[in-house]
């Protein structure tokens, strides 16, 4: 079971504006042979081995194959098929730089443009390079240090 997670991001050629997807579940399950289920927007979080059992046979789940969905050409990375079937909410604010765990071990930052990573016993620090947008692995021995523009610490991990 996958949880749909969405975050803003900035619009190309368009200063402070911030696009999300929006109307995306909360899960979609895949199950052992790569069929993959849509479930509810409204499934309760605490529910999830009854979830599972459901998605082997019941409706309101939408199977992939039979019927696309924008969570469905996210899943499967179809630039086309997402142009087609999300429908993105533009906002006219600046994106924020933030970081958010993806994983106890995997984070995504966005808008930050100054941060060091130091790992292990010898403290070997590296810099994480300027992006928008940025996916990184962070071992458990690893701290995360975002820098904002007056050279003070404004985030550690």
């Amino acid at each position: 079971m996958y949880e749909v997670q969405t975050f803003p991001i900035a619009v190309d050629e368009q200063p402070n504006h911030i696009t999300q997807v929006r109307d995306l579940p909360k899960y979609f399950v895949a199950t052992e042979n790569l069929q993959f289920y849509v479930l509810p927007k409204d499934v309760d979080s605490s529910d999830k081995s009854h979830i599972l059992n459901m998605a082997r046979s019941r409706e309101p789940f939408r199977f992939f194959a039979n019927l696309l969905s924008c969570v469905s050409a996210l899943f499967k990375n179809n630039r086309q098929l997402i142009q087609d079937l999300c429908q993105f909410r533009l906002f006219k604010e600046s994106l924020m730089p933030s970081v958010n765990f993806l994983t106890n071990t995997q984070i995504l930052l966005w808008n930050v443009t100054n941060a060091t990573l130091t790992c292990g016993k010898q403290r070997t620090t590296r810099q994480i390079p300027k992006c928008d947008m940025y996916t990184h692995e962070i071992g458990c021995d690893c701290s995360l240090t975002i820098w904002n523009k007056m050279g003070e610490i404004e985030m550690s991990y």
